[in-house]
């Protein structure tokens, strides 16, 4: 496994804790500042290859239930100084309390580094557990 620096690990930390909270509150314009414009996004509900159409997807779907998402135990690996592919388990929590679901999923990611330093989610594909992977992974 290639080294990720600790300031590498620490941005892309404070990178999901900004993805959860923009969810978590539904205020999906903030994933502006998470992922590429040119994002590849796959998840069982949808596939997306740009931000704005993730975005839209999101808005379809706010409001329909109370959710929490918990991101879990993250294995980093540098393939360069400006690429960093990383396997997440992520924990979500849906309904009201003592009532609601916790679905698990793996988080298969691409992270780019961009020309102002700051790092963005290129490629994301949503695995929940116990099932493959979509077979469109481009980057990963």
């Amino acid at each position: 496994m290639n080294h990720v620096t600790p300031e590498v690990r620490k941005a892309i930390a404070e990178l999901n804790a900004a993805l959860a909270s923009a969810l978590d509150h539904e205020e999906f314009e903030r994933l502006r500042n998470v992922f590429q414009a040119d994002v590849h996004y796959a998840a069982p509900d949808g596939e997306f290859t740009d931000l704005d159409s993730l975005i839209t997807s999101f808005h379809a779907k706010a409001g329909s239930r109370s959710i929490r998402y918990v991101p879990g135990s993250m294995l980093l690996e540098a393939r360069n100084d400006h690429t960093v592919i990383a396997v997440s388990t992520w924990h979500t929590f849906t309904g009201e309390a003592g009532t609601g679901a916790c679905l698990i999923a793996d988080f298969l990611d691409l992270y780019l580094e961009q020309p102002d330093g700051d790092w963005l989610i290129a490629e994301r594909v949503v695995q929940p557990a116990g099932q493959d992977p979509p077979p469109s992974v481009r980057g990963l």
